[in-house]
């Protein structure tokens, strides 16, 4: 009798064990693949920053230059690196 009752224990906590949720691990998870992807993006804008700010100052000055060109007004020269 005392072999049922411990194969009876045994089995429910088996099942309980493959039965519960594990939200928890992919939780952190997912918060360790978004730090990542964080610090990917931080480290490329670090090394192309320079690069990416002086390509839009000088498409900021020619769109300057061609509204000047045109007779517009209002332009700064605020953009220009």
């Amino acid at each position: 009798m005392f072999l049922v009752t411990a194969m009876t224990n045994t089995i429910g906590f088996i099942q309980h064990r493959l039965n519960r949720e594990e939200s928890g691990a992919s939780m952190v998870e997912y918060a360790l693949l978004v730090a990542l992807i964080a610090a990917v993006c931080i480290v490329i804008l670090t090394f192309l920053g320079t690069s990416i700010s002086n390509l839009f100052g000088g498409v900021a000055k020619q769109v300057c230059n061609s509204a000047t060109a045109s007779g517009a007004s209002g332009c700064n020269n605020a953009a220009t690196p």
